[in-house]
């Protein structure tokens, strides 16, 4: 039987070498997480720290995080600590939206996780 090929998703670039933060404010990462409650309901949360400093930016909670809201969250914390750099993720549906790419162009550099590397 012939072996059937992966297709990539459209639109996740990866970075060649991962940066390096070098300084505070330098590279940021965002990462999500979900679960569960034991009546069964979901929820994310939106995990977003200074790689340099390793602190904590925001923990977002909500059942829902979509794109806007990421960038919504990322406008809030561009006004009280200012903007990285860089912006390292993965490949999630929520990092991956065209608002967030076009909010980013041109003022940060958006560096996206190779798949299955963690």
């Amino acid at each position: 039987m012939p072996q059937r090929r992966r297709r990539k998703r459209r639109g996740c670039s990866t970075s060649d070498a991962p940066t390096a933060a070098l300084y505070p404010r330098h590279v940021w990462a965002i990462d999500f997480q979900a679960d569960h409650l034991e009546d069964g309901s979901g929820f994310k949360i939106a995990s977003i720290l200074d790689e340099q400093t390793r602190m904590v930016l925001d923990d977002t909670v909500d059942v829902s995080i979509t794109g806007e809201d990421v960038v919504d969250i990322l406008e809030r914390l561009a006004l009280v600590r200012g903007m990285p750099k860089v912006l390292r993720m993965d490949n999630g549906p929520e990092l991956t939206c065209r608002g967030a790419a076009q909010w980013a162009a041109g003022v940060m550099e958006l560096a996206f996780i190779p798949r299955g590397e963690p």
